[in-house]
């Protein structure tokens, strides 16, 4: 069996094993983190020995030893002539907000649960869910997410929020090229893009489709007060809408949904479009970034749905988005990339 490779053997192993013992090495950053020994060194550039830490954070010198010697495993710290440095790898989880926003997600929200990542594969159910559904009530996470437990809430929301919010001021000129139109956005969440629009155009008139609960959450915090149209649904029932809308919007909702819903998805929403109106879905593809962090992160996120979400979602190929469109009978006028934190916006039409 040949393998190719451009790495040696020696290199290959010694790969393995950060993979291998990657539980422990994210663990040790993500305690040292938390615990502020990073922020410590990032504000002590002259470096520090172990004791001065000790004595400053409180933390046993046994701890600080532990925790400084893993990071230095994988180049988060640096020590010379016992002096305790922060890399430029470890500066980014102190200063970086993808990387503060990453870490708390995966250790907070997914890292426990993805324990039970074969048997949510086996049995194509989010098996790791259990974590904050001890009594199993629920399919999904999403009816879950307005009563997650801290700091899991407020982690789940910060990424949520991070790779989308970005976005929102760079496609709305887009969205809205004419004023006043009526506009609905499926999968609104906490109502981010709806605020966003009606401080673009306070005349267009809007609607949200979402969860019951998530429609909750919208009414309560952003949309409090906000005339706005709401259709508490979900979108693999049957449903109908009292209206059709120019422009009908999905922002990261689709990836939450299995290959065969998608296309599906679509055709129950184009029946609500108006004679020239469009469909926008804006998305992470991961075969469509400019770098290879983005692509690496993207592709690892298909890993939550799988063992907390829902056990059948994952993040998708732009490719992968072709097909499904073909499927729904709807084609492709305009495709815009690199927007945000690499979205991809694409604007379809009926045939």
């Amino acid at each position: 069996m040949t393998i190719n490779n451009k790495i040696t053997a020696k290199q290959a192993r010694f790969n393995a094993q950060k993979i291998a013992l990657s539980p422990f090495t994210f663990q040790a950053v993500q305690v040292a983190k938390k615990k502020g020994i990073l922020k410590f060194l990032q504000e002590h550039q002259q470096g520090l020995e172990t004791t001065q830490i000790s004595q400053k954070l409180n933390i046993s010198e046994y701890g600080i030893t532990v925790l400084l010697e893993s990071c230095l495993s994988i180049d988060v710290v640096e020590l010379k002539d016992n002096k305790w440095f922060l890399s430029l790898t470890g500066f980014m989880f102190v200063k970086d907000e993808m990387t503060k926003v990453n870490l708390d997600y995966a250790n907070d929200v997914c890292y426990q649960g993805l324990f039970n990542l074969e048997q949510s594969i086996d049995k194509r159910k989010p098996a790791g869910l259990e974590v904050f559904d001890k009594d199993k009530k629920y399919e999904t996470i999403y009816p879950l997410l307005k009563n997650l437990p801290e700091p899991a809430k407020t982690s789940w929301f910060n990424f949520d929020h991070f790779y989308s919010d970005n976005s929102f001021a760079k496609i709305l000129p887009i969205i809205i090229k004419n004023k006043a139109i009526k506009l609905l956005d499926v999968g609104g969440n906490t109502g981010k893009f709806i605020k966003k629009a009606l401080e673009y155009d306070n005349a267009s008139k809007v609607a949200m489709a979402d969860l019951p609960q998530q429609i909750k959450t919208a009414q309560e915090g952003l949309l409090k007060n906000k005339k706005v149209k709401y259709y508490p649904l979900n979108v693999l029932d049957d449903f109908e809408l009292d209206e059709s809308y120019d422009v009908i919007f999905f922002s990261q909702f689709l990836d939450c949904f299995a290959d065969e819903h998608i296309p599906i998805i679509l055709e129950k929403f184009k029946k609500y479009l108006t004679k020239n109106g469009k469909i926008y879905i804006l998305e992470t593809f991961w075969d469509n970034q400019k770098y290879e962090e983005a692509s690496f992160c993207i592709v690892n996120t298909s890993l939550y749905f799988t063992a907390m979400a829902n056990g059948y979602s994952r993040m998708y190929k732009l490719t992968d988005f072709e097909n499904f469109i073909k499927q729904a009978n709807l084609k492709i006028s305009n495709k815009i990339e690199n927007i945000g934190f690499g979205h991809t916006l694409i604007e379809l039409r009926k045939i």
